[in-house]
C-alpha cells in the first residue's frame, strides 16, 4: 500500500510518498506547489491513503485536499505529539554536523534549513505502526 504522507504548515509543507517502510519521496513545498501537484502525485504514484498530521493547519489542509479530491483518497489523520524533535533527530542523522559543530551535543542544535518532509516521514511510519 502507498501512502502520501503531509506535515502542513502555513508556509510551508513536508510532504512524503512511502510504501511500508520504504519512502519513495520527500520533499519540502509551499502549500500552492503541493496543491498544484496533489493530482499528480495522488496517481502517479498510485497512492491508497492520505495521511495528514493532525496539529496546525491540519483542518485547512483536510478541506482543501477533499476538495481537491472529491473525497475519494480515505484521509486519515495521525497525531504529531513530538514528531518535530524526532524529525530534528533523524535530520542531523543524515546530515550529520561539520566542523566545530560536532562537538556540540545534537540537542543544543537547530538544523540550517526546515525539516518538515523529515516530520512527514515520521507520520508516515507512525501510520504503518498502527495498522
Amino acid at each position: 500500500m502507498k501512502i502520501l504522507a503531509i506535515d502542513p504548515g502555513k508556509d510551508k509543507c513536508g510532504i512524503a510518498v512511502m510504501e511500508k517502510e520504504s519512502v519513495l519521496l520527500k520533499k519540502l513545498l509551499s502549500p500552492e506547489q503541493f496543491f498544484a501537484i496533489l493530482n499528480k502525485l495522488l496517481i502517479d504514484y498510485q497512492i491508497e491513503k492520505i495521511i495528514l498530521g493532525d496539529r496546525t493547519f491540519s483542518q485547512q489542509f483536510k478541506r482543501k485536499i477533499e476538495e481537491q479530491t472529491k473525497k475519494s483518497y480515505p484521509l486519515i489523520l495521525v497525531d504529531e505529539h513530538l514528531s518535530t524533535q524526532e524529525a530534528r533527530f533523524r535530520y542531523f542523522q543524515e546530515n550529520p554536523p561539520r566542523g566545530w559543530k560536532r562537538c556540540l551535543p545534537i540537542t543544543l542544535q537547530t538544523p540550517s534549513q526546515p525539516y518538515d518532509h523529515y516530520v512527514a516521514v515520521i507520520l508516515g511510519e507512525r501510520y504503518f505502526q498502527q495498522f
